[in-house]
């Protein structure tokens, strides 16, 4: 072929044309070449990928082998709580505690026993022996008193399950060699509880296992304990299931070219991934979980209530004696986590009808903008049923529909930070509160849509309009009237660039508008200052426990705003060091926790390492996911930050002045939802284009290609790796598949929670 080429260039040669055949040929070939080399390049990568996924593959069989890792601890089967137990003599010396129990199920996973400290700092060695029925041993476990939580469970788990047999005796024995009667601690009981008798054992000759018949004392009821129990062991399902994740990832590393290829055509749009998910689950969260348990949710659905009757004044308000009823009925469950429901239970309060005649006097917020979402529901629900548990679900579902329209409409509008707002939006927390009553979620989904068309028009429009300087009043005065001080979101405004605005006299113009929405919706949190005044405030702190329960306060202590404010203005140093010794200190831990995922009454909670991490996404998303090619300044971080900033103080300054006693020395109620709303302006602080730019460079299929490359191909094979954007298409998957796995997890938290295994 090659010579039928020449031959043919040379004719033409003598005829005096130029070879563009020649040329041609040339050009094919050379482009042959380069896709042989390209081929070859990814034969080489394909092989390299294979033996990096086979290596992880058998590294992770030895490590799952070799950790043996355990099953969760996570449904309780049997319970013997109480809420006022009492003291067993204390595990010391020469004796033991024996605590009888037949089980429900083949297979024992573990168990929790309820101790109590005295307020001690005990120091003494303990043990705890489980046996069946034949005084074989199940499991053995030395702990120290000094691990031990006053008045907490403390959680023995099995190495694998052990197989005791359904309707069989196991042995809870609990002993030490060095507690005394001033250094140890105590086992709780309920002298009420039938899970099986309860009694001391004298010790003879260190056999702890023929002592147990050796019984002196016999004690009322049984000890307080939690049984986690199986009808087939899950240790070897919890093995399998972490087998199938070894396998997983180890083909994600072997076919990581063709998913490099595959991502390189795929386009990833947050708003629709976001709105998908947060109405499944959110609408799992409605039903799933119980009426009214989320804080606040009786006194929402008597507003809601008060507002579909048009009850608008702040007195004299009745709501009908069967929503307190429901609110009653459920009240047992809040602060405490041993109390459960049934779906019975639930459903049967359906057949209790609304009887709007039958009233009775109600209290609670004077607020009517954020209740519009849940009044519609209600109103709506009223076509099909006059039961108010339904009428409830009704309101619940109709606020997550509003809010999540209004997310997505957040998410799809702002041109920088989408899957920070896709993950703040989906927090546990976030979806808990939307699919409520509470009126925090238009408060958010607002303030969301506000900050996203701020950005919008900063970075993506060309020109700014009346009409939306209209929007923008409107969204800064709706947070006004729903709930201070978010409205100084409002302040975003001065991002936007003059030039936008045609003028900068226009521009100035507009300036007093602000002002003027920001002063009017300051005005109605004035007069709508009992918004942050809670009933449960005080009692929530001191179910929350840790650093955050309150001394007992002198009956002369009384809550007074103006005092307060006084106070404030004559001793500002000292209140400016109380706010930050509070927020940094006191309650940074219980903050961050209900900023992601506590549920309930501030009785339900996920994992600590799950929140952490959940925040250390946050961080990522912010600082490596980079869509759009858009410059974010120092001079507009600057704003973002003195912004978030003041809405702190002034969200915890308003819970100083309208809930706590004057001059009280410590801030109690500020939760971690409070901050969802301003969220996304501490997390812009993160954002970039550099790194997102290096490692979807890093991670691209092409880079060699680059290398490889002439100078003058290089930067158009640069724009493309860049528009491939790979790195950060990776990292929008993991962000979709771990906020599907922690929601996972939160559902099943709510359902072990609140309902009876």
């Amino acid at each position: 072929m090659e010579v039928f080429f020449h031959f043919i260039n040379i004719i033409l040669k003598f005829a005096g044309i130029r070879t563009f055949l020649t040329r041609n040929h040339k050009k094919d070939t050379r482009q042959r070449s380069a896709k042989k080399n390209n081929r070859l390049i990814f034969q080489m990568a394909k092989q390299k990928y294979l033996f990096f996924g086979v290596g992880f593959f058998f590294l992770s069989l030895g490590l799952i082998w070799f950790l043996q890792p355990k099953s969760p601890l996570l449904s309780i089967t049997q319970n013997s709580a109480a809420k006022t137990p009492y003291l067993y003599e204390g595990i010391v010396n020469g004796t033991m505690a024996v605590q009888e129990i037949t089980l429900t199920k083949d297979f024992l996973n573990g168990v929790e026993v309820r101790f109590a400290t005295m307020g001690k700092v005990n120091t003494s060695t303990n043990t705890i022996l489980v046996l069946d029925s034949n005084y074989n041993l199940l499991h053995r476990e030395k702990f120290s008193s000094e691990e031990i939580e006053d008045t907490k469970y403390h959680a023995f788990q099995f190495k694998e399950s052990m197989k005791a047999g359904k309707g069989n005796k196991i042995f809870i024995c609990l002993f030490s060699k060095d507690g005394d009667s001033a250094n140890c601690i105590h086992p709780l009981f309920n002298n009420s509880a039938k899970l099986g008798p309860l009694y001391a054992s004298v010790v003879v000759n260190d056999d702890y296992i023929r002592s147990i018949t050796n019984k002196v004392r016999l004690y009322p009821g049984s000890m307080i304990v939690r049984t986690h129990e199986s009808d087939s062991s899950l240790s070897s399902a919890i093995r399998w299931f972490w087998y199938l994740i070894a396998t997983l990832l180890s083909l994600t590393i072997i076919f990581t070219k063709s998913i490099q290829l595959f991502l390189s055509r795929l386009k990833i749009r947050a708003e629709i991934v976001y709105a998908v998910i947060a109405l499944i689950f959110g609408s799992m969260f409605v039903m799933l979980n119980p009426p009214l348990q989320v804080p606040d949710e009786g006194s929402h659905f008597s507003r809601t209530m008060e507002i579909s009757e048009l009850q608008f004044s702040k007195t004299g308000k009745t709501t009908p004696a069967s929503v307190l009823i429901l609110d009653s009925t459920f009240l047992r469950l809040h602060f405490n986590p041993d109390e459960k429901t049934s779906k019975n239970e639930i459903w049967s309060m359906a057949k209790v009808k609304l009887e709007p005649t039958v009233r009775r006097p109600s209290g609670g917020p004077d607020l009517i903008v954020p209740y519009l979402p849940q009044v519609f529901g209600l109103l709506l629900g009223k076509l099909f049923s006059s039961s108010p548990v339904i009428l409830m679900y009704f309101g619940r579902l109709m606020n997550l529909i509003l809010s999540l329209l209004i997310i997505f409409l957040a998410i799809q509008i702002t041109p920088i930070g989408k899957w920070t707002f896709f993950l703040l939006a989906l927090m546990p927390k976030t979806l808990y509160m939307m699919s409520s009553l509470s009126y925090d979620t238009l408060v958010i989904s607002t303030s969301f849509l506000l900050i996203a068309l701020f950005l919008y028009y900063a970075f993506k429009a060309t020109e700014i309009r009346w009409k939306d300087i209209a929007l923008l009043f409107f969204l800064i005065v709706l947070l006004g009237l729903s709930k201070p001080p978010y409205f100084l979101i409002g302040l975003l405004y001065f991002i936007i660039p003059f030039q936008k605005i045609k003028s900068l006299s226009k521009y100035l113009l507009i300036v007093p508008v602000v002002l003027l929405s920001l002063a009017f919706a300051f005005g109605i949190w004035k007069v709508a200052g009992e918004v942050f005044k809670s009933k449960d405030v005080a009692k929530t702190e001191q179910v929350s426990g840790g650093n955050n329960t309150p001394a007992q306060t002198p009956p002369a202590q009384v809550i007074d705003a103006g005092k307060q404010i006084n106070y404030i203005r004559d001793n500002l140093p000292t209140f400016t060091k109380l706010l930050i010794v509070t927020t940094f200190d006191h309650m940074r831990a219980s903050m961050l926790n209900n900023f992601v995922g506590t549920m309930g009454w501030l009785d339900t909670f996920l994992p600590d390492p799950l929140i952490n991490f959940y925040l250390l996404v946050l961080l990522i998303a912010a600082l490596f996911i980079a869509e759009e090619p858009v410059h974010l300044d120092w001079r507009r971080k600057l704003l973002f930050f003195i912004i978030f900033i003041t809405c702190i103080v002034a969200i915890e300054t308003a819970m100083y002045v309208y809930s706590s006693f004057v001059a009280q020395t410590r801030l109690f109620g500020v939760q971690g939802r409070y901050f969802i709303p301003i969220a996304p302006l501490f997390l812009l602080l993160f954002y970039n284009n550099t790194l997102a730019d290096k490692l979807n460079f890093f991670f691209s299929a092409r880079k060699k290609s680059f290398v490889m490359a002439k100078p003058n191909q290089k930067p158009k094979i640069l724009l493309e790796i860049q528009g491939e954007q790979i790195f950060m298409k990776y990292l929008q998957l993991f962000i979709i598949l771990f906020n599907v796995i922690v929601l996972v997890v939160a559902l099943a938290a709510i359902l072990l929670r609140y309902y009876e295994w």
